[in-house]
């Protein structure tokens, strides 16, 4: 568009807006008539489904349970039950391999570690503080890729992180769910929850191990299981199995959603993952936190204590977006760079040549004029 009017800003400003929605809705401004566009738009809707389902869900089960390991137990249970009955599925899974055992097991623990401490945080704190809370995994995501992977931050990127942490802290100053623990799990979620996003990609994109998303879904709940059994010996749950018998029908019947939703969720994260780049990502779990906290609100009765609560929650959700923007924006600032050196690297290959080549023709045209 720039190219063709160049004069007019109208255009040159469609062409930035644009370029902002695809950062935003990235599934949604490609080809409506490709295969790979319904592949993401099928993929972000059943993980957006699975996402905001699961964290309500798993709320009210372990509420009902009061057993957070025990239920982790059984939403994997129940996963590798569904793996095993569906028959498109289980063909899909692949056999246990000694090289990608060892290459998933960080995962596996990962994983367990970060389902344990959310449903952990959720026994003590509401859906929305733990859905703001986990903004800060922003925060803690781009201290470790600048310390440990070398990529550079911009003032604009520090700014949105310093919103994301006032946003956080004004909401948990003034909200009334505050609790030591269950802030103190939290934060082992958040912590968790950075390595194994960053891990996983690593496996997917440096090391490009070869797995279907229902195989990682397998050797995921397959190798988390004897840490899960080990932590509910330690915790002292086993003991306490007494509880169940008190689960209500309705307590029950969450908890069976939530097996099923756990299947789900175990699958479609992985698969968006391949589709989808860890921006995009981000940008889909944002959008997935506001769909949450409303659910929480209108369902749960999750309440906001003040007007300082509410503008810390819209701050933090809020520079939140705008960091997966800046994000974007930095990630399509390299791919021009990586693209403009490789253009000046072909030309100055043919430069070379060109100049060897009138160099040898310099040459053959003096031989000439001395015979």
């Amino acid at each position: 568009n720039r190219d063709r009017y160049s004069g007019s800003h109208q255009v040159a400003s469609w062409g930035r807006l644009k370029q902002g929605l695809r950062a935003c809705v990235p599934a949604l401004m490609g080809d409506p008539y490709s295969k790979r566009y319904w592949d993401q738009a099928v993929a972000i809707a059943a993980f957006c489904f699975a996402s905001v389902g699961m964290i309500v869900v798993n709320k009210m089960a372990v509420d009902a349970m009061e057993l957070a390991t025990t239920l982790v137990i059984l939403q994997s249970a129940g996963t590798l039950f569904f793996l095993g009955v569906i028959p498109q599925v289980r063909k899909e899974v692949q056999p246990l391999e000694r090289e990608k055992v060892r290459k998933w097991l960080p995962v596996a623990l990962l994983f367990t570690l970060m389902v344990l401490s959310s449903l952990k945080a959720l026994l003590y704190v509401s859906v929305s503080t733990m859905l703001i809370f986990r903004n800060i995994a922003n925060v803690v995501t781009t201290a470790a890729e600048y310390y440990w992977l070398g990529k550079q931050v911009n003032l604009r990127v520090v700014t949105t992180l310093i919103l994301i942490i006032f946003g956080a802290v004004l909401y948990g100053q003034y909200n009334a769910s505050w609790s030591s623990w269950g802030y103190f799990w939290m934060t082992i979620n958040v912590v968790s929850q950075v390595a194994y996003t960053i891990y996983v990609k690593y496996l997917m994109e440096k090391i490009k191990i070869d797995m279907t998303r229902y195989g990682m879904s397998f050797y995921n709940t397959i190798l988390s299981l004897p840490g899960l059994l080990l932590l509910g010996g330690l915790l002292g749950e086993f003991g306490e199995l007494d509880r169940l018998k008190h689960v209500s029908f309705f307590g029950w019947l969450v908890v069976i959603i939530s097996c099923i939703i756990g299947f789900f969720i175990s699958t479609t994260g992985f698969h968006l993952q391949r589709l989808v780049s860890a921006t995009t990502y981000m940008v889909i779990n944002n959008l997935n936190k506001i769909g949450a906290i409303l659910f929480g609100i209108v369902f749960l009765g999750d309440e906001f204590h003040g007007a300082l609560a509410v503008f810390g929650c819209v701050l933090a959700l809020g520079a939140g977006f705008w960091y997966s923007f800046e994000r974007w924006k930095a990630l399509e600032e390299e791919r021009r760079e990586k693209t403009l050196a490789s253009v000046l690297c072909d030309k100055q290959v043919v430069v070379a040549i060109d100049v060897e080549d009138d160099g040898w023709a310099g040459q053959t045209d003096q031989r000439d004029t001395n015979d």
